[in-house]
């Protein structure tokens, strides 16, 4: 939220393919794969009716989309469409890389790298 809440003068003018939505697809796909473990981990309780993977990248994206409506309402920032895209991007790229590794995988490595006791 600190950074969507920068104004637009503190970074550079990105057209569609540049730093800027790199920046966009990193951020959100990190959000969306750190959400999915952090249901997923305690197993001992579902609360949730979707299965954490699914719940985790829609609410992932609706963040994205209304982070942009959040910037043109209360920041100097302008809403860019572009921005909303590169953001759903981010999530479905980082849930399909966590199933191509295999989720159990993932897990293991974030609990590892979280230290998190198994």
């Amino acid at each position: 939220m600190v950074l969507l809440s920068l104004p637009g003068q503190s970074f550079p003018v990105v057209e569609i393919w540049k730093p800027d939505k790199i920046a966009h697809i990193l951020l959100f796909g990190t959000q969306a794969v750190l959400l999915w473990a952090a249901l997923e981990i305690p197993q001992r309780v579902r609360v949730l009716r979707l299965p954490p993977v699914l719940f985790a990248g829609l609410a992932t994206a609706v963040f994205g989309a209304l982070s942009e409506g959040y910037q043109a309402v209360f920041t100097t920032r302008m809403a860019d469409p572009y921005d909303v895209i590169a953001n759903v991007i981010g999530v479905a790229l980082a849930l399909t890389i966590v199933f191509a590794l295999r989720p159990a995988r993932v897990l293991h490595a974030l609990r590892f790298l979280l230290r998190i006791p198994d």
